[in-house]
């Protein structure tokens, strides 16, 4: 078995709840978890390196296309809050968390990656991708997979 987890609230709860586990030896052998990671996407990357650490869910995962497509249909919302942790040199009370993106040299295209697809529109996101997508924008999901083949012998 392979957990997949988000770096978003229920990611990070599971994660802890796992930490909490007494496994056996025999049980660890059973499964693997695996945390998406910003390296996984370019675009998510690039806020990272900037200091601002974003959530990252396997939507997070497909390029700016498929998310605008998504924000057209009204499949997203915004992130509350739009970060791991707040940004080192952000000063809240000054500047909006977006002026501070953009002081980054985060450009507005890049915002798509502070929703989220609500849970009620999953689904429908699901299926939007499913007849819209083109192999090429599925490039980060190989890398993804590529390194979970790793960890389990594959």
């Amino acid at each position: 078995c392979v957990g997949l987890l988000d770096q978003d609230d229920a990611g990070i709860k599971a994660k802890k709840v796992l930490a909490t586990k007494a496994f056996t030896e025999n049980q660890l052998k059973t499964f693997k978890c695996f945390e998406l990671k910003p390296i996984y996407n370019t675009d998510v990357l690039n806020f990272y390196k900037k200091g601002i650490k974003i959530e990252i869910d396997i939507e997070s995962l497909f390029p700016i296309t498929v998310l605008k497509r998504a924000e057209e249909l009204s499949y997203l919302e915004m992130r509350n809050p739009g970060f791991i942790e707040p940004p080192q040199k952000w000063i809240q009370f000054h500047t909006s968390f977006k002026e501070y993106c953009k002081g980054q040299g985060i450009e507005d295209d890049y915002f798509y990656y502070l929703n989220k697809v609500k849970k009620i529109k999953k689904d429908d996101f699901r299926k939007q991708v499913d007849v819209s997508i083109n192999s090429s924008e599925l490039d980060n999901f190989k890398l993804l997979l590529n390194d979970l083949f790793i960890v389990l012998g594959i």
